[in-house]
């Protein structure tokens, strides 16, 4: 499933290239280049970082299908069915409760952060979303659903959930609308308006939604995002910055039943000590969606670093089974995380990124050709990128002359 799934990478960053032409050409303002880099960096991270709970899922699942199965079933076409509208009823599910306790949100919540809505969203995922989801796809084992038609299965909905991310389709014949999961049924998910918010959360099928209550109409006009807005282009940050939300606040509630209440319970839900529940609050008036100016060079920049860090994503995912855990997470696993944390401190004007990615290129190409013996092939192009990136920043240095000047001062006054 890794090599099919490394296979369809291309053909997601092609339609994400038709949808922003298509979007130029109409003249609609679909991609910003900071939130798509983010988004993919994101992407990138879940890959690299779902190995493990992937594999866990898996044998789990496989664990109980052999020893614990009420059922066996032909393969035929009705059972192709069937075992979709299994699978995706336990999705409809576990992404309800994503959305309605606090700590499973601490992941989901990567996926919504943007406030775009475009195609590179739909590749916006959670780095350890994978780990709870076992409890709610291990009933497609119990009842019969065989690990093969499970991981396709869990592929399909995955492909049909990416094309759901567009604002280009509108709304669709009826009873298509009234079946299935559309894009207008979508774009109310990912809204945080009031009446948009924990709503539709159907891959396939939007009849779970209709008939378990949780079914909204597209009408007013979407606002994209979370109720507090993320305000960075951090992928990593994204990551864990609700998690250490949920660190420091359980420490200042003193009831037991309420701690696991605040963990356990409704996003936003605080005893009265801590102030009550927190509301849902709409955007005020003239709100304006969070964004950083590039210049030219430093977007040149960022992009470059993109490509070069995708593309040593896309060799290591071919190449997996080459590598142990330890050697995938050592060589590839953290330089990425370090690449992705310097890109958004770049295009977030932050001095300590074009100090840190000094370091990173410096460091990068030599411990890889001292670690990597038979992939010197590999490791050769990625020190000339290395080289070219350490010219690149020589001449960034004056764009980000006022923050190297302040983090200088502030060092002086340090010592």
């Amino acid at each position: 499933m890794g090599k099919e799934f490394a296979l369809a990478i291309p053909l997601y960053l092609l339609l994400i290239l038709i949808e922003a032409g298509y979007g130029a050409w109409k003249k609609q303002h679909l991609y910003r280049f900071n939130d798509t880099i983010a988004n993919l960096n994101s992407g990138v991270l879940s890959v690299i970082y779902g190995f493990g709970p992937k594999a866990t899922l898996f044998f789990m699942y496989v664990w109980v299908y052999e020893h614990c199965r009420i059922a066996d079933y032909p393969k035929t076409w009705w059972t192709f069915v069937l075992f979709l509208v299994i699978t995706d009823f336990c999705a409809y599910w576990f992404h309800r409760f994503s959305h309605e306790i606090n700590l499973l949100w601490g992941s989901h919540k990567v996926h919504h952060q943007s406030e775009d809505f475009n195609f590179s969203v739909a590749l916006r995922q959670s780095a350890n979303g994978l780990i709870p989801s076992v409890v709610f796809f291990l009933p497609a084992a119990f009842f019969g659903v065989d690990p093969a038609s499970f991981a396709l299965m869990s592929t399909l909905n995955l492909v049909y959930q990416f094309l759901m991310h567009t604002k280009i389709i509108g709304k669709l014949p009826k009873p298509i609308e009234y079946i299935f999961c559309t894009p207008s049924h979508h774009r109310v998910h990912h809204g945080m308006n009031p009446k948009y918010l924990d709503k539709n959360y159907g891959g396939i099928l939007i009849l779970w939604d209709r008939w378990f209550g949780t079914f909204q109409q597209e009408e007013e006009a979407v606002k994209y995002g979370i109720t507090t807005p993320f305000n960075s282009w951090n992928p990593v940050w994204a990551n864990i910055v609700h998690f250490i939300y949920i660190f420091k606040t359980v420490p200042t509630i003193h009831n037991f039943y309420d701690k696991m209440k605040f963990i356990f319970g409704k996003p936003g839900w605080l005893p009265e000590e801590n102030g009550g529940p927190i509301p849902p609050k709409d955007r005020p008036i003239g709100y304006k969606i969070y964004d950083t100016t590039l210049s030219p060079s430093i977007k040149a920049y960022v992009l470059f670093q993109f490509i070069i860090s995708f593309s040593l994503f896309y060799f290591v995912y071919m190449n997996r089974s080459q590598f142990t855990n330890n050697e995938f997470y050592a060589y590839f696993g953290l330089p990425m995380v370090w690449s992705f944390i310097n890109i958004s401190g770049l295009s977030e004007g932050k001095g300590w990124a074009w100090m840190s990615e000094i370091l990173r290129n410096a460091i990068s190409p030599i411990v890889l050709f001292y670690l990597i013996h038979d992939l010197h092939a590999f490791v050769l192009p990625y020190s000339l990128a290395c080289i070219c990136s350490l010219v690149g920043l020589f001449f960034l240095r004056s764009e980000l002359d006022d923050e190297l000047t302040r983090i200088k001062e502030q060092w002086l006054k340090f010592f």
